[in-house]
C-alpha cells in the first residue's frame, strides 16, 4: 500500500508558482512515501539510491518525477538524447556497465526501474 505523492501539496511539478521550501518539502514527500514498499524488496539502501537517480533527473530535466513509478518517457522528462546520458551516469556513478541486451526501455522507464537496473547489476557484478 503506497501513500499518493500528489494530495494537494501543490501541482505536480514545483514550479516558479512554489517556493523553494514548499518544492523541497514536495521531493521529501515523494521520496519517503514512494520507497517504503521498494525497501520491502530488499534494495540496499534503496532510499539513497532512489535520490541520487531524482537528484539526476531532475538537474537536468529541471524537476524530479512526481514518483518512483511516474514513466519519465512518457511524461517528458527525458528525451531520447538524455537518455544517453542516463546510460553513462549510471555506468559512472555506480561503476556498472550497461551491455546492449540491457538497453531495454524497461530497465529505465522510472525511478524505480532505474533502481532496480542498479541493483541487479550491482548484485551480478558481486558474484563474478
Amino acid at each position: 500500500m503506497r501513500a499518493s505523492t500528489t494530495a494537494s501539496t501543490g501541482p505536480a511539478h514545483c514550479s516558479g508558482r512554489w517556493s523553494t521550501r514548499d518544492c523541497s518539502a514536495r521531493r521529501a514527500a515523494a521520496v519517503f512515501t514512494t520507497t517504503r514498499d521498494v525497501s520491502r524488496r530488499g534494495l540496499v539502501d534503496v532510499d539513497a539510491l532512489v535520490e541520487r537517480i531524482n537528484d539526476f533527473i531532475g538537474r537536468h530535466a529541471g524537476h524530479a518525477p512526481e514518483s518512483i513509478d511516474t514513466d519519465i518517457f512518457e511524461q517528458g522528462y527525458v528525451s531520447s538524447i538524455f537518455s544517453v546520458n542516463i546510460l553513462t551516469w549510471v555506468e559512472k556513478t555506480f561503476g556498472l556497465e550497461v551491455l546492449s541486451e540491457d538497453l531495454r526501455i524497461d530497465n529505465f522507464r522510472t525511478v524505480r526501474s532505474i533502481a532496480d537496473f542498479i541493483e541487479r547489476k550491482q548484485a551480478a557484478s558481486a558474484t563474478q
